[in-house]
């Protein structure tokens, strides 16, 4: 809540030493963790902010594939959120491209047709499509 009226809090997490992969690693939280759905909120949040993603884009080394990962694994209930999250991401060009750069489609098709090492809860293939 506080980042979405604090359009200043983007820029502060992405100006921090280690603010964007801090909020990153959040994705690995336990599926059924409230703070996972939390996380997801704050970063479709973050995804709105062209600062955020630019600084997110030129991560060295690239850290867009945690999203991907988040993407394949999580179940239940923060399913949505996560998806909703790479979708802030994906609106953006320069956010769109990352996501591709490290293997979006072919991820995103993996949760879709339930691969092997890929989620394969109807929640999360819902999520998929919706």
């Amino acid at each position: 809540v506080l980042a979405r009226s604090q359009d200043y809090i983007a820029t502060d997490i992405a100006d921090a030493e280690n603010g964007v992969s801090i909020v990153f690693d959040l994705l690995s939280l336990p599926n059924n963790s409230a703070s996972l759905g939390s996380a997801s909120q704050l970063l479709t949040v973050l995804g709105n902010s062209p600062d955020f993603i630019e600084t997110v884009v030129k991560k060295s080394p690239p850290i867009m594939w945690k999203v991907l990962e988040a993407l394949c694994t999580i179940t239940g209930t923060y399913a949505n959120q996560v998806y909703t999250a790479a979708e802030a991401f994906a609106a953006h060009p320069d956010g769109l491209q990352a996501l591709l750069d490290c293997g979006g489609i072919v991820h995103l098709l993996g949760c879709l047709c339930a691969v092997d090492g890929h989620t394969s809860a109807y929640a999360t293939r819902l999520a998929a499509v919706s």
